[in-house]
């Protein structure tokens, strides 16, 4: 599940302060085409299927924010690519407070630049804790 917070501006957003908290940094590789998305992992072509479902409108505390639950599924391994197509590359960081945290605060970047940012739970319960972690961060980006 992915949480949204609409008042966040991109530029706004100070890297820096979170670099005590990074955990992971990844690549992901796509190519769209008519055909659909495909990733690649492993030097495969991954057909993905996304399950869309209905965003939702809540709040913590004062703050809006959009809970998105669709989900990227793989479909199974494709063969050949349409020439017409477009390939991004994303790279992918990855923030948690703690280890055993579920609430992880995820950046994108494409071409070096942030592209989107969001909260990745990794449990569907809606709990105190998970409203806390996403707080904390929003007070170490120095956005509430």
């Amino acid at each position: 599940m992915k949480i949204y917070i609409p008042s966040i501006k991109i530029k706004n957003i100070n890297e820096n302060l979170l670099e005590p908290f990074l955990c992971k940094e990844s690549m992901v590789r796509y190519i769209i085409s008519q055909e659909g998305i495909l990733q690649i992992q492993r030097e495969k072509l991954l057909k993905i299927n996304i399950i869309d479902q209905p965003i939702e409108r809540a709040k913590i505390n004062a703050i809006d924010i959009i809970i998105d639950r669709s989900t990227w599924v793989i479909e199974g391994e494709w063969q050949q690519v349409s020439p017409f197509h477009i390939k991004e590359i994303i790279s992918t960081y990855t923030y948690r407070l703690r280890n055993d945290a579920i609430v992880e605060f995820i950046i994108e970047k494409q071409n070096g630049s942030i592209s989107d940012c969001y909260f990745s739970i990794r449990e569907t319960n809606k709990n105190n804790n998970i409203n806390d972690d996403i707080l904390t961060f929003l007070f170490h980006l120095k956005l509430c």
